[in-house]
């Protein structure tokens, strides 16, 4: 045994973990360095007057006791590993500590010398990986993941699959391994979809899809398929996560409804849904028990009569209906009318009805009976129908547009400053410098032209072009743009600052030009400053995130910052700022569609902010 003092008080007490030294027969602390004081919260003075086994749970001191012992008779050359124990801090908070011990002499007694280390955290997050590995192994959806690269033949390798996978699929983890998700596929797998997946997988954005997979066997199987790209730190996608699931059953409920509803439709024509009947002599109304349910009424829970009927009936519809009955009745003229009705819970439905009469020998019409259908649904069908149609029919007009901006439009630009140039070149010298002057305006309207008609046609695109969010590394696209801009310009003298890792999810192309747009309207307005300075950040107010792109250029008067995101608005000269006025007005449009917001500040002379958010 070594003398405690000999050798480890200077050690002992400037330790970085927690140590202490018990005697051995009592179990009594006798010394606690500064480390142990402050990670178990009590004061040495508490220590000193404490056992070892009053940092322990009641239910491990047995296991403590029965321990002790077998350090006692273990060698006594160096520290020993104890293991891993369980303490109890003085806030009464459970701690898991790696223990090592040495036995000594302390002030002549045989003691142990304890060493220490908290492992809590690592044991918590070493089961919640085990946890973790332990559920997607188990989960009853399959689970595949694969590298993120090659995506040409033969495809990226599976390196994971699950235990779902084997049931499944019939193959072998072994089978799996190393191939790509396409070895699944086979004759009946459709290829429009997997160009879809492959497109998804190219932009590394997130996809669901349903597509005909085989089993080993080659059993057709109907996947759900849902793929996720996973982006390290530094915004590379490093594998693709796929989660499948067997809907092969409800594609077959599916193709069943459909020849079910199918056979409805011809049963309804037959039967109709509601049926009624109208006894005029003895002024009885009776309705079927579907009828009570298309006018949101439980089936003969009071009787109906030909008032409460037109009551039932949409205000604007009512006087229609009463004289189509009446009509009817009077006239013996049967109807087919479409009208609405409201029900107790003030939802509006829409109703096709035919009616009929019968007569007695005198002709006169003593009964009227009908059938009643709730054609709600197909009429929202039909509206939406229609809407699409008209939206086709837009979208069908912008690309005429388009079409006639870029080649009817452009066409004659280009002549126009063809012709200029060849001018300049063939007859420059029989010109005057006024003439020359002419031709190099004309020109320089020529280009300029063609450039608002490009900024149109962006503006254009970024209105009726679909969102495809996902979530990407904003701070690195910024950085890639301003490097665009060094490069097109190496001369100018511009500092960028831009906030490292911000994360967001949106469209990453419509997201690159948000930020074309913004970095270089700073780039435009610091030109005629020395020391330019562009800047890229975000910050947090409320609930949401603010990014927003700072410069020390030429700035603007608050008074006229509700023009800054209008089409073809400027508030600078064209003499001193080139431009379209068109770069905001798409940045406004595109942050709109995200559901964001965006702003400017400002002052003349004093540079620009300007803001935006982007809801996930």
């Amino acid at each position: 045994m070594r003398r405690f003092e000999d050798h480890y008080q200077v050690l002992f007490e400037n330790n970085p973990l927690p140590m202490w030294v018990y005697d051995l027969d009592s179990l009594a602390f006798v010394a606690v360095n500064t480390a142990a004081i402050q990670h178990y919260g009590y004061s040495r003075e508490e220590f000193l007057k404490m056992t070892i086994l009053d940092i322990r749970p009641l239910e491990d001191i047995p296991r403590l006791k029965a321990a002790i012992p077998k350090q006692q008779t273990a060698s006594n050359i160096g520290f020993q590993k104890v293991g891993v124990w369980r303490h109890r801090k003085k806030d009464g908070s459970l701690i898991h500590v790696d223990v090592s011990s040495e036995q000594v002499t302390y002030e002549g007694k045989a003691a142990r010398l304890a060493l220490l280390n908290d492992v809590t955290e690592l044991k918590r997050s070493t089961a919640q990986v085990h946890l973790l590995e332990t559920c997607i192994a188990r989960v009853n959806d399959v689970v595949i993941i694969t590298e993120a690269e090659p995506l040409d033949e033969p495809g990226p390798r599976i390196v994971f699959v699950n235990e779902a996978f084997t049931k499944y699929t019939g193959y072998s983890q072994e089978e799996a391994i190393g191939q790509s998700p396409r070895f699944l596929q086979g004759p009946k797998t459709s290829h429009t979809i997997r160009q879809r997946i492959r497109a998804a997988l190219e932009s590394k954005t997130p996809t669901r899809e349903e597509i005909i997979n085989y089993t080993k066997s080659g059993e057709q199987v109907w996947w759900e398929i849902e793929i996720t790209p996973i982006i390290d730190e530094r915004g590379r996608c490093t594998h693709f996560v796929a989660i499948q699931r067997d809907v092969t059953e409800r594609k077959r409920s599916e193709k069943a409804l459909k020849q079910s509803e199918t056979r409805l439709k011809e049963a309804q024509r037959v039967a109709n849904i509601g049926s009624w009947e109208w006894n005029v002599t003895e002024r009885k109304v009776m309705w079927s028990d579907e009828l009570y349910r298309i006018f949101g009424l439980e089936p003969q829970s009071f009787p109906i009569t030909a008032n409460s009927f037109l009551e039932s009936i949409h205000p604007d519809d009512r006087p229609m209906m009463r004289e189509k009955i009446e009509e009817m009745r009077k006239h013996a003229r049967p109807f087919r009318e479409h009208y609405r009705i409201v029900r107790p819970d003030g939802a509006v439905r829409h109703i096709f009805a035919h009616g009929e009469f019968a007569c007695d020998n005198n002709t006169k019409v003593v009964r009227l009976m009908g059938t009643v259908q709730d054609i709600t649904d197909r009429k929202i069908a039909e509206e939406s129908r229609i809407r699409t149609a008209k939206l086709e029919t837009a979208n069908k007009e912008l690309e005429s547009f388009s079409y006639s901006v870029s080649h009817d439009l452009r066409a004659p630009l280009r002549t126009i400053d063809g012709f200029s140039r060849m001018l300049i070149e063939d007859y420059g010298d029989k010109l005057d410098e006024t003439g020359k002057s002419y031709l190099e305006f004309i020109s320089s309207a020529a280009h300029r032209m063609s450039q608002l008609i490009q900024d149109l046609l962006e503006l254009s695109r970024v209105t009726s072009s679909q969102i495809h969010r996902n979530e990407f590394n904003l701070s690195a696209l910024t950085e890639t743009v301003a490097g665009e801009l060094r490069q097109q310009d190496p001369e100018r003298k511009a500092a960028f600052y831009i906030q490292p890792d911000l994360m967001v999810n949106a469209d990453q192309r419509l997201m690159r030009i948000v930020m074309e747009n913004l970095l270089r309207n700073a780039w435009k307005f610091t030109s005629k400053i020395p020391a330019a300075r562009i800047e890229f950040g975000m910050f947090a107010r409320d609930t949401e995130k603010v990014y927003f792109v700072r410069d020390n250029g030429a700035g603007f008067d608050m008074a006229f910052a509700d023009r800054l995101f209008g089409v073809f608005q400027r508030l600078h000269p064209e003499a001193d700022f080139a431009g379209t006025g068109i770069g905001l007005a798409t940045v406004h449009r595109i942050i709109g569609r995200h559901g964001g917001r965006v702003w400017a500040e400002g002052a003349v002379d004093q540079g620009a902010t300007f803001y935006f958010t982007l809801p996930a």
